[in-house]
């Protein structure tokens, strides 16, 4: 018999799955492990003080770390000079694309979203010139590398990549055209849609373009500041609510998602500053006043911008001054101490939302701000796919999404070190996979082993997939040899005409990690 767990895994994977466009891609001998390693909690931390400014000289022995009100010991301890941005002799940026990211270590990078699925129409003016004025602000050579995305109804658009060049992303911005968001007001009457099953799906939709943002920046060492600057999301009731029933497994599947997405955000070191850009003073109630900060997904509501302050960012609402809300976002994404602990309580409630409260001793003065808090799932637990007792066809609906969200993202998945080129005496493709990347397990005769699912998948000019292929591969070698320089796999692809890109798919069987590497024919 199924368990509760296996059921909320398979009701993810539905209501995902949804969101997909119609494709032929299925899962071909997928067969993921199961893989259970100690929890390590990684905290990013801000501290100010009483006037607002960002305090940066304390040590280790200022800080103590509670979960659940019990003190945990501190294992690791980064200053925020650790994360220092590396400074161009020249005065040029050092990134100008995700290419040039492994130059600057563990300093944090800045994911900049646009949001035209929920934002209404009239309001996506004011948030563009906001965003202007911000950027026209700032010094030529931003103090970030910055990503600039646009979520739309449709999908997600890549409006510049990485770079640190101030006038690039102005350019990219005024060349962008908005779309009308169609599933979130109606074009007839330009009031907001209010059918709640199509606004539970928007919701999900939207949980997924964070989801893509994460699992894409894995192999990002530092944090990842998302800036998300739309309208202010309405909640989505999980019950009755006055309206007409919602179906108990779609309020299960949500609740699920939103305590999945708050794992896979701690995991991947994501921090959400949720920037509304409505032009007005009204808000209509959303359920905030059902807002608990001890279980932020347990009660009647969910709110996207829930995750702002779990992650260990902020909500910025109201105001109309978003240009000066986006400089406070940057500013703390910018100083911060990084503590690690082990937490004390191994017990694994899935149900459970565990708080994390830090406080400076000797100085009541200061306040620190991090991550509000996790779900008590197994270690990763962002690797739905490993449910232990997930049957097999679900396991593969899963596997499926991940693959299929994976193919067809603009975004470049660095999860695992991937590389492809072509083999012309061969006409073969050979694939390089990074080893210093991938999870090593210990078998029972003491060899380690990586395993691997591996999909090269063939698109079109309008980023559809018009051929796959997948395999499961294994990879052995002695517990006293060094890991090798790469590992290699070759490809035989028939690729269709209309083929205009070829994405090589890696994704890690124990970690659920992904990378990606993409070709043209």
């Amino acid at each position: 018999m199924p368990t509760r767990s296996s059921a909320s895994a398979r009701l993810i994977a539905s209501l995902l799955l949804a969101l997909l466009p119609a494709t032929t891609l299925s899962a071909q001998n997928a067969t993921p492990v199961f893989k259970v390693t100690t929890r390590i909690v990684i905290l990013d931390v801000v501290v100010k003080d009483k006037k607002g400014n960002i305090v940066t000289n304390l040590a280790k022995d200022d800080f103590t770390v509670l979960e659940d009100d019990q003190p945990q010991t501190i294992q690791s301890f980064e200053p925020p000079s650790a994360h220092a941005m590396p400074v161009s002799l020249d005065g040029k940026p050092v990134v100008n694309s995700a290419a040039d990211l492994p130059k600057i270590g563990d300093a944090p990078v800045t994911i900049l979203v646009l949001d035209e699925l929920n934002t209404p129409f009239n309001d996506m003016s004011f948030a563009r010139s906001s965003l202007t004025d911000y950027l026209k602000k700032q010094p030529e050579v931003l103090q970030q590398p910055t990503l600039f995305l646009v979520q739309n109804d449709a999908r997600m658009l890549i409006l510049h990549d990485f770079t640190q060049d101030r006038d690039a992303l102005l350019k990219a911005l005024k060349n962008h055209d908005p779309m009308y968001p169609l599933k979130a007001e109606d074009m007839s009457t330009n009031l907001p849609v209010s059918d709640p099953v199509k606004n539970r799906l928007r919701l999900a939709q939207t949980m997924q373009a964070l989801n893509q943002i994460a699992e894409a920046m894995r192999g990002i060492p530092g944090r990842k500041n998302v800036i998300w600057v739309g309208r202010n999301y309405r909640g989505v009731c999980m019950v009755d609510c006055g309206r007409r029933a919602v179906d108990p497994d779609q309020i299960t599947a949500m609740h699920q998602l939103t305590r999945h997405m708050t794992q896979t955000l701690l995991e991947d070191r994501v921090t959400l500053y949720y920037i509304d850009a409505e032009d007005t003073q009204q808000t209509a109630f959303d359920g905030r006043d059902e807002y608990d900060p001890k279980n932020p997904f347990g009660g009647k509501y969910v709110i996207f911008n829930y995750l702002a302050p779990v992650t260990g960012g902020q909500e910025f609402r109201q105001g109309n001054f978003i240009d000066v809300k986006l400089k406070t976002a940057q500013d703390e994404s910018t100083a911060y101490y990084t503590l690690s602990y082990s937490p004390a309580n191994h017990q694994e409630d899935p149900e459970h939302y565990r708080n994390t409260i830090i406080r400076i001793a000797n100085h009541p003065e200061l306040t620190a701000t991090t991550r509000g808090g996790y779900y008590a799932d197994a270690p990763n637990a962002n690797n739905v796919v490993n449910t232990p007792d997930l049957a097999q066809a679900d396991r593969k609906t899963l596997l499926l999404f991940e693959i299929l969200q994976a193919s067809t993202s603009p975004l470049t998945y660095t999860g695992i070190a991937v590389n492809a080129k072509k083999n012309d005496a061969s006409g073969t493709w050979q694939i390089s996979v990074g080893p210093q990347t991938l999870t090593w397990t210990s078998q029972t005769d003491g060899a380690l082993q990586a395993e691997m699912t591996t999909v090269a998948v063939a698109l079109d000019a309008k980023n559809n997939p018009i051929m796959h292929s997948s395999h499961e591969l294994v990879s052995d070698r002695k517990p006293d040899a060094a890991a090798p320089a790469s590992i290699h796999y070759e490809a035989d692809l028939k690729v269709p005409p209309k083929a205009t890109r070829i994405r090589f798919i890696v994704r890690d069987a124990v970690s659920g990690k992904i990378g990606t590497a993409d070709v043209t024919p």
